[in-house]
């Protein structure tokens, strides 16, 4: 997963907070293709990331949600270096 973070920050994202499309398991399956490669080639479904206050998150969900997209809480940015760190 790929962003563009400032120097010292991180975003930390939690794997189990979404579902990954069943074409991703087939393709990493079929393909033999690795847990790193299937996060930074096809992102493992997650289409955009949209980083707002963890106070506004709950209203970011509702009004994206009353949009009509599927909208999830994957993760939060933290102090760091620049990096996306994916945990299960």
């Amino acid at each position: 997963m790929n962003g563009t973070l400032t120097p010292h920050t991180d975003a930390v994202v939690h794997r189990r907070k979404w579902e990954v499309p069943r074409i991703f398991t087939e393709i990493q399956h079929l393909g033999s293709v690795g847990d790193e490669e299937m996060e930074r080639v096809f992102n493992l479904g997650i289409g955009m990331v949209l980083a707002v206050n963890a106070m506004d998150a709950y209203k970011a969900l509702d009004a994206l949600r009353a949009s009509g997209h599927r909208a999830v809480e994957i993760g939060q940015v933290t102090d760091g270096d620049g990096t996306v760190n994916v945990v299960a």
